[in-house]
């Protein structure tokens, strides 16, 4: 069966289609999909959302702990985005644990935050979403440490 759904959006924001990552820009009015089927769910990314994501799924939540992230930054009119990410061993009730805050401005990415979790995981790729088009950055970035990326070149940050 196909469906027509309306989703209202706000004016001067952009959001992303989570699945195509095409821009869809605020209007302040209803925005109508067709031909919509049940098997089918319609994500958006809200403009200035930095998401982390697993690379690979797994069967069972102690393999998908050792796979690696990918980042999707979907900018907003002004080209800035902010997320964050924690981690921990998943077991432990008083264990270490890391908070990560990302923010994408002016074409770089900065990752900070707290890292007392040694997790072992890296940020492989960072897709950035943009109303003129987008990009994919191949990388390949510990999550144990702060760290830059800027112009398509990592650069290491050391804590402070």
């Amino acid at each position: 069966m196909i469906l027509s759904l309306s989703l209202c959006t706000y004016q001067t924001i952009s959001f992303y289609d989570f699945w195509t990552h095409k821009s869809v820009r605020g209007e302040g009015k209803a925005i109508t999909l067709d031909n919509v089927g049940f098997d089918e769910i319609p994500v958006y990314i809200r403009g200035g959302s930095i998401i982390p994501l697993r690379k690979e799924s797994a069967n069972t939540t102690a393999e998908l702990r050792e796979k690696n992230f990918s980042l999707v930054v979907a900018q907003d009119k002004d080209g800035y985005a902010e997320g964050s990410l924690y981690l921990d061993d998943g077991e432990s009730i008083e264990g270490k644990s890391s908070e990560i805050k990302f923010v994408w401005g002016k074409n770089v990415l900065t990752a900070n935050g707290t890292f007392g979790y040694q997790s072992g995981l890296d940020v492989e790729s960072i897709t950035i979403l943009s109303e003129k088009g987008n990009s994919t950055i191949s990388v390949k970035e510990s999550l144990d440490g702060p760290f830059q990326v800027q112009n398509k070149t990592v650069r290491r940050c050391r804590p402070a």
